[in-house]
């Protein structure tokens, strides 16, 4: 049994906080680097989602339950829906301006690309 590898495990070491996956499939643990500027991005992106426009908001560092809640209040305050993927904000549409003065007020830097 040199070649056996572990099935299943009840403990919680070695899985990521983020995506709640093992460690050896995690992705996003290298991507996971908050900006040196310390300024929040915020971009439309098109690329690869047929057409279709998103806002991305990176650069935000914090725990997943922060995150959570910040895009939870920021789908509800812009009235669309997203998701948060790898450390970055995905909100429907282009509600760059919304994002930017709603992460404003909660005292955050944050530059439109």
């Amino acid at each position: 049994m040199e070649k056996s590898r572990l099935v299943f495990s009840t403990n919680g070491d070695g899985v990521c906080d983020v995506c709640q996956k093992y460690m050896h499939k995690c992705k996003c643990s290298n991507q996971l680097k908050p900006s040196a500027d310390g300024i929040i991005h915020i971009k439309r992106e098109t690329k690869g989602r047929k057409g279709s426009g998103m806002t991305v908001i990176s650069g935000l560092s914090g725990t997943a339950t922060e995150l959570k809640t910040i895009t939870t209040d920021i789908k509800k305050y812009c009235g669309v829906g997203g998701s948060l993927k790898n450390k970055s904000i995905e909100i429907q549409g282009d509600q760059r301006l919304k994002c930017k003065y709603f992460l404003e007020q909660l005292g955050h830097k944050t530059n439109i690309n």
